[in-house]
């Protein structure tokens, strides 16, 4: 689709992310960054810096409680999108630990899905999953009923990024974005589709395929290997970018 971006939230760039990013066309590519220290002057791809100061004081916070870090990338990435730079239709947004196995899949997936607000996993309204206990972030929040989906893969329109700026208008703050996002969208009445190839983006690596991985006192679980991969289907999470790199499919 036209006037559209991607943005890969990280911590700091990696090569790997780089060089795959570098193969993507028609679309504006951006990076987002903690680390404003990261190089800005990569290929095709621009570096978004946002200091953390000018983002918490803006009203954008508080959109992921499971990082350390407030403001997070999210808070920023809403920021930048909803007040900076207002100019694309639809961005996709991605952490960098789901898994793209091949570089055509945004474009075959927009062309599948066409105009909408929101591309997601899915969209569940709140009574399907009471003992979630995460529904708390939109406590307060907002008016019942709440919606949710997994969105570490997403694509949000332009008109989404506007509710979601005079909602920090409003409010001074955001909310958990599993929450935040969709129930948003449902609100505002906006257009939501759910995407057959987002099966796979899920919370943890599906057992039998999967090892636990010790990180400042923390246990992630790390992807042994990726099975049943599929053109234009995303995995998540793939924490291992080298097991990114080769399960790419080669064309």
């Amino acid at each position: 689709m036209n006037n559209s971006a991607i943005c890969l939230l990280c911590v700091r760039p990696n090569k790997i992310h780089i060089d795959f990013f570098n193969t993507i066309s028609n679309y504006k590519l951006f990076m987002l960054c903690d680390d404003n220290n990261c190089n800005t002057t990569i290929q095709n791809i621009e570096f978004i810096k946002i200091e953390d100061n000018e983002c918490f004081n803006n009203g954008f916070k508080n959109s992921n409680c499971c990082v350390d870090k407030n403001p997070s990338a999210w808070d920023k990435v809403f920021y930048y999108f909803s007040k900076i730079n207002k100019i694309f239709d639809y961005v996709w947004i991605l952490e960098d630990d789901v898994f793209v196995p091949n570089n055509d899949a945004f474009w075959n997936l927009d062309n599948k899905y066409g105009a909408a607000d929101l591309l997601c996993r899915s969209n569940i309204c709140n009574p399907q999953i009471n003992s979630w206990q995460l529904w708390q972030s939109a406590n307060n929040k907002y008016d019942l009923p709440w919606y949710s989906s997994m969105v570490c893969c997403c694509r949000i329109s332009s008109k989404l990024f506007e509710e979601i700026g005079k909602y920090v208008e409003e409010k001074g703050e955001l909310f958990f974005i599993e929450t935040m996002i969709n129930t948003i969208a449902n609100h505002k009445k906006l257009v939501i589709k759910e995407v057959e190839e987002f099966e796979d983006i899920i919370a943890k690596a599906r057992i039998g395929n999967r090892y636990r991985h010790f990180s400042n006192g923390k246990i992630i679980w790390m992807t042994k290997n990726i099975p049943n991969i599929r053109e234009n289907y995303l995995y998540h999470p793939v924490k291992n970018i080298e097991l990114q790199e080769a399960s790419r499919i080669k064309k």
